[in-house]
């Protein structure tokens, strides 16, 4: 992730038929807010149970946004995490 980097997370579980709605929504949005360098992503919570747990996650769906600010800032590296990025 760059220095100034605006992540819109979304997480989520296979068994969660509330959070599939999310899908095409979700990627509706990362197309429009590209633009303005925000980037979107989706980390399956039963995969990547850690990183929920780390981030306060406790049901699902869930949506949080991570700003890093270069100087010690929040991070969420999906990357790291085989998160599904949509921008």
């Amino acid at each position: 992730m760059g220095s100034d980097d605006m992540w819109l997370l979304s997480f989520h579980s296979p068994e969660c038929f509330a959070c599939e709605d999310f899908v095409p929504q979700l990627q509706d949005v990362a197309g429009s807010v590209a633009q303005w360098g925000i980037r979107v992503g989706a980390v399956d919570c039963t995969e990547h149970k850690r990183v929920c747990e780390d981030v306060n996650v406790v049901t699902v769906p869930a949506f949080k946004v991570s700003l890093t600010n270069g100087a010690g800032g929040a991070r969420c590296n999906l990357q790291s995490h085989d998160g599904a990025c949509f921008a």
